[in-house]
């Protein structure tokens, strides 16, 4: 599937990794993490668990955080909305998702 990445969600990966290469000295490691998630959602993103209808949600290991992604045969895209946190701000996204 193709992946399309929401620009709200582009913006909190590029801080979530400066962040990380800066405070940690792993933005390196955060980057290829998010590689690797963005090519496991798109191989097969009906996979992943549920938080709607529409949405799912995936947890990326070793890192604390989370997409938020919808999915769609018919046009076989992945659509990214959301790089969380996944101890901040909890539910700062909903807004995001109903005007998608």
């Amino acid at each position: 599937m193709k992946i399309h990445i929401d620009d709200g969600a582009l913006v909190e990966m590029e801080a979530a990794v400066e962040y990380s290469a800066y405070f940690f000295g792993v933005g390196d490691k955060l980057a290829q993490s998010i590689i690797h998630a963005s090519n496991l959602i798109a191989e097969d993103p009906f996979r992943f668990r549920k938080l709607n209808d529409n949405m799912r949600i995936y947890h990326l290991p070793h890192f604390p955080y989370y997409f938020i992604f919808s999915a769609s045969s018919e046009s076989d895209t992945v659509s990214i909305f959301v790089f969380g946190h996944t101890s901040r701000r909890p539910g700062y996204w909903k807004s995001r998702i109903s005007e998608a």
